[in-house]
């Protein structure tokens, strides 16, 4: 088994920051740890935002978790999935040593 590299303390941590540093409230964030505690899934509803905020702050959020999320070798360590109206319309991907990454 992998070792864990990303536990709920870490996810608080990165969901206070996202909260204060982009436009969204905590409650459109909900989050999942998958991949044996080696990947972080987020999703964010944005159904309540305009498109130019909701850009704005996906390259903040893809800037946050690039600094702070672990990294890891030939896989990703976190994906965020935008939804409206429950359909997913976009995401974006980082934490991978060996491949490009959003944001980035």
């Amino acid at each position: 088994m992998a070792s864990e590299i990303i536990n709920d303390k870490l996810v608080g941590d990165i969901l206070d920051i996202l909260t204060k540093e982009t436009t969204f409230p905590k409650s459109s964030f909900y989050c999942e740890i998958q991949d044996d505690f080696q990947l972080l899934f987020i999703s964010i509803s944005i159904d309540d935002f305009p498109e130019n905020e909701v850009e704005l702050s996906l390259k903040r959020i893809a800037e946050i978790l690039n600094s702070l999320m672990p990294k890891r070798s030939d896989d990703y360590s976190w994906v965020v999935g935008l939804k409206r109206e429950n359909e997913v319309v976009d995401s974006c991907f980082g934490g991978n040593l060996s491949g490009s990454n959003w944001g980035v």
